[in-house]
């Protein structure tokens, strides 16, 4: 992949399931032979090989949900400069482009357009509030954690990576999933 490329979730998936299987193959008798993990007991181990695992969760949903801000910020720009998107959704983003352009809140502008636009789709209104959920442990993640942040059970990998696969609904424009 070239440097500065946008991950897809497939990439980014596959990349989890490798990297998971590598850990949890790491056995006690060939570590033990390395020193920089002299002293290490099998108990270490496992305890650390448990933690490696939560890294990575944490490290992969945090790639999945920059990515799916990085989709809706496309298909923000995409839809507040184009003369042919003339539905309700892409009217009301150009109208906060016009004000806000670059700088409008991913959140509170243009999540809630989206939601206001599915109002009456329960289905994708309830993606959207479920979004939104993610993006604040999002915030947890890429700020360095130190609140605390009482929904991070609610999120692990999984349900980061099944909210993602769900967003193929909305249809995005410059959608990657």
């Amino acid at each position: 992949m070239p440097y500065g490329t946008r991950l897809k979730l497939d990439e980014i998936h596959n990349f989890y399931l490798f990297t998971k299987k590598a850990i949890e193959s790491i056995e006690f008798d060939l570590i033990s032979k390395e020193t920089i993990y002299a002293g290490w007991t099998k108990s270490d181990l496992k305890m650390s090989k448990i933690q490696f695992v939560i890294e990575l969760e944490y490290n992969c949903s945090l790639n999945i949900l920059a990515s799916i801000e990085a989709d809706f910020r496309d298909d923000y720009r995409i839809r507040a400069n184009s003369k042919k998107l003339n539905n309700q959704l892409s009217i009301e983003l150009n109208k906060i482009y016009k004000d806000r352009e670059e700088k409008a809140s991913l959140e509170e502008c243009i999540l809630n357009t989206w939601k206001e636009f599915y109002k009456n789709d329960k289905d994708k209104k309830d993606l959207l509030s479920d979004l939104k959920g993610a993006f604040k442990f999002r915030h947890w993640l890429a700020h360095g954690r130190y609140w605390d942040f009482c929904n991070k059970n609610r999120y692990d990998y999984l349900t980061v990576y099944s909210l993602a696969r769900r967003l193929s609904m909305l249809g995005l424009k410059h959608q990657k999933y």
